[in-house]
């Protein structure tokens, strides 16, 4: 595919384009070395500035890696969000071309006098224990420790299925309304739990981002707290400032 000169996209647009077709189509498999900046510019025509600029925006995204003196390869596909709680994790990922699935793991009833303080409840109150695994294209992406106060949804443990095909907190909005108000987000650079590590496939020494978030109702009240961990090549962050 060449560049269309008389097209109203821009030059830079276009070869962007083309070269995200030749990642999706497998053209450039993961790993691949692309060809370098001078190749390109000479193949389609265009600076090796336009070139540069737009390897450098694919490079932001995550979707190819420059290695010091080898080249630029191809990555394996990366998450890349923001505020992951209310745009969803999984309709970022939706919109961005990826397959996503959720098994189940375990749920559980049980108490945790540690978490009297966060809800501000008794020390015996029984809470659901909710562990979900993430895939992005069949590959395991992330683990989410979930903890809703079991009196707010009495029988959470017997939507398992509905978990694996809809968010959770749009079940616990529609099924009890419990309805997001705000929600508090604190990401670490961690290691994994052994059975987080095992789960998610990886080496308890592989990069691990974790998010533990806080949700409140519209009284501001909390109705689950949440720990999720990241595969550390599989997730990218950006926040914009003004």
């Amino acid at each position: 595919m060449m560049l269309n000169r008389e097209s109203a996209t821009p030059l830079h647009a276009q070869l962007e384009q083309i070269m995200r077709q030749k990642m999706a189509s497998n053209e450039w498999p993961v790993g691949k070395l692309i060809p370098s900046e001078n190749k390109i510019s000479q193949e389609y025509g265009i600076s090796r500035m336009t070139v540069r600029n737009v390897i450098a925006k694919l490079e932001q995204e995550g979707l190819v890696e420059r290695v010091m003196g080898k080249g630029t390869y191809v990555s394996s596909p990366k998450m890349r969000g923001g505020n992951l709680k209310f745009d969803g994790i999984i309709s970022q990922l939706q919109k961005m071309g990826y397959t996503i699935t959720t098994k189940v793991l375990e749920i559980e009833r049980k108490t945790d006098a540690k978490l009297s303080g966060v809800f501000s409840l008794p020390a015996d109150c029984v809470y659901y224990e909710v562990k979900r695994l993430r895939y992005m294209n069949d590959s395991p992406m992330s683990v989410h420790v979930t903890y809703i106060p079991a009196f707010l949804a009495p029988d959470l443990d017997g939507k398992r299925e509905e978990m694996e095909s809809n968010q959770l907190f749009m079940i616990l909005e529609k099924s009890y309304g419990l309805v997001r108000g705000t929600v508090s987000e604190t990401w670490n650079a961690t290691r994994a739990p052994k059975w987080v590590a095992e789960t998610l496939q990886i080496k308890l020494s592989q990069p691990m981002l974790t998010d533990y978030s806080v949700t409140y109702n519209l009284e501001g009240h909390v109705y689950c707290t949440e720990t999720e961990y990241f595969r550390g090549d599989k997730i990218s962050l950006y926040f914009e400032f003004q």
